[in-house]
């Protein structure tokens, strides 16, 4: 599975509660492959598949950064827009939908 896709972030030069505000996106593409096996005895089942494309796509309206020394941290709430593909019967998808 790959997805590292970084967030789209804007911050302009305004602090909140003494931390760095920030608002963007998180715009994932995403390409994914499975495979797997279950061996019940006599029974051998085995499934491979595979998608890629836009993956759910989250807004991020607010989010604050606090730096401290060797410490970093964060306070961000995401919106998450059903954006990427999903199929019922697809064992792997793009969406959680």
């Amino acid at each position: 599975m790959r997805q590292n896709d970084p967030p789209l972030l804007y911050k302009p030069e305004l602090q909140l509660f003494g931390g760095q505000y920030a608002t963007g996106a998180l715009v994932p593409v995403m390409d994914v492959d499975i495979e797997s096996t279950l061996d019940l005895g006599t029974i051998n089942l085995e499934t491979k598949d595979s998608a890629s494309g836009l993956g759910d796509v989250a807004l991020i309206p607010f989010a604050l950064y606090w730096n401290e020394g060797k410490y970093h941290w964060s306070f961000a709430h995401f919106i998450v827009t059903p954006t990427g593909s999903y199929d019922l019967g697809s064992s792997v998808n793009t969406s959680l939908n």
